[in-house]
């Protein structure tokens, strides 16, 4: 057995001895073809390993590329969904408005309607009323348009029962009607006076 450990000893060493002179002999090959190429082999190693570090360099500034592509566009979906909101927002408030105007239309058109009630020379008769500076007091009128019903069922019994009454003006004293009297006349206007206030 002894004698088999020693042959497999020796065979191990005089292996080692052969991987120790083949390493010499390959370094000795590679100072060869060194000197040979005058270096050009190891410079394309250099060469190499430099464009393999900055194909690395390229490979992680992408990475770093995408991850902010990814950022930006989450940050552009966000961007999107607060437009919509707001564009939503702006939808709404132009359709308020616009009913609103359309509401303030309606109850222009009803106070016009208001006046169509009365004499169409009515609203140029109050427009000389309120130039007109002599009046004691203003007079107040006509008379129809102070007069308010709760419910519109009583239009026509009001008109019925107080007839040319509603067109009439309430004045102070006699040179007021007398004043208002005047002012009919320039218009063409003739209502009722009546000297209550």
């Amino acid at each position: 057995m002894k004698a088999t450990e020693r042959e497999i000893k020796g065979s191990f060493e005089g292996s080692q001895r052969k991987i120790a002179e083949a390493k010499d002999e390959i370094l000795a090959e590679e100072r060869r073809l060194s000197e040979n190429d005058g270096g050009r082999n190891s410079r394309l190693i250099e060469e190499q390993d430099q464009y393999e570090r900055e194909a690395q360099r390229a490979r992680d500034a992408l990475d770093d590329l995408e991850a902010k592509n990814k950022e930006n566009k989450s940050a552009l979906e966000a961007a999107k969904r607060e437009v919509s909101k707001a564009r939503a927002a702006v939808d709404s408030c132009t359709e308020d408005f616009q009913s609103a105007q359309a509401h303030l239309a309606q109850i222009r058109k009803s106070e016009q309607n208001f006046m169509n009630a009365f004499d169409r020379k009515m609203p140029q008769l109050l427009s000389a009323i309120d130039k007109e500076q002599r009046f004691k007091k203003k007079p107040v009128g006509p008379v129809g348009v102070h007069v308010t019903l709760r419910d519109p069922k009583w239009l026509h019994i009001v008109e019925n029962i107080f007839g040319s009454a509603l067109n009439a003006f309430l004045v102070t004293d006699y040179e007021d009607v007398t004043i208002l009297k005047r002012l009919m006349r320039e218009v063409g206007l003739y209502v009722l006076c009546t000297r209550n206030i």
